[in-house]
């Protein structure tokens, strides 16, 4: 695939790695919690909502970036 196609795929699979990452690194951070019960309902549930997120968004681009590269090898 060309230049433009390699550096579209390379764009959106950067921005889903970053989505993982910040996924991973909210997990990371609720694992450290002594007692998840300490957390009152809004800031868990924004926590859980921003998982969802971001998983949906990394998904997203992943789906993009491969369809970026399919696009240019037709």
């Amino acid at each position: 695939y060309g230049n433009i196609g390699e550096k579209q795929f390379r764009k959106l699979y950067d921005e889903a790695v970053q989505r993982q990452s910040a996924v991973l690194s909210l997990l990371c951070a609720l694992s450290g919690v002594s007692s998840l019960n300490e957390l009152s309902d809004e800031p868990l549930g924004g926590c859980m909502q921003a998982i969802r997120l971001l998983c949906s968004d990394a998904a997203g681009l992943y789906s993009a970036a491969w369809e970026s590269v399919q696009r240019g090898a037709a």
